[in-house]
């Protein structure tokens, strides 16, 4: 039996979006929350709450969707953080280490207060993502990101992690 996927959005206020995800996530789910992301950007909103209790599986197209759009809300000075999923699909931003890179909460409450406040004990807080375009040998435009970090050891870890993710990524979005 096949589970289906639900999807909502909430505005909280003028700068805050909340995204719910629900079941089990695969391709198409990653281009819808690729949709959703933009939207939100694109409308002011610049303060992200994804919010993946909901979730029973997750794909790594999906986990590619969730980093660019930490960096794209980051490109335009904004937050973008997580209500975790259960344990076993957290397992899997742990295996990753992508623990490190996303502010995560256990509740909706926690993550809106959160907000306003600031933390130093994540990765996300340490590193600086600097969206870039530039020209490709072929005259093409490519669109990157740089990282920036407060030491060597923070840039190379986060550098290391985001390899490994960036290698699973089964499916290119064309720039808008």
């Amino acid at each position: 039996m096949a589970q289906t996927v639900s999807f909502s959005s909430d505005r909280i206020d003028e700068r805050t979006q909340v995204l719910t995800l629900d079941g089990k996530c695969d391709l198409s789910t990653a281009l819808e929350a690729e949709q959703r992301i933009a939207v939100a950007l694109d409308a002011g909103r610049t303060e992200i709450i994804f919010d993946l209790r909901g979730v029973s599986s997750l794909g790594s197209s999906v986990l590619s969707v969730l980093f660019r759009g930490l960096v794209r809300t980051k490109g335009r000075r904004g937050r973008f953080v997580l209500i975790r999923p259960n344990a076993r699909v957290w397992a899997l931003f742990e295996s990753n280490g992508l623990d490190r890179v996303f502010r995560s909460f256990l509740d909706l409450n926690d993550a809106r207060i959160d907000m306003g406040g600031e933390s130093e004990d994540d990765l996300s807080r340490e590193v600086v993502f600097v969206p870039v375009e530039e020209e490709s040998a072929a005259g093409m435009g490519r669109q990157g990101v740089y990282l920036r970090a407060a030491d060597f050891e923070g840039a190379s870890r986060i550098a290391d992690r985001l390899i490994v993710m960036l290698r699973e990524i089964t499916v290119e979005i064309e720039p808008t």
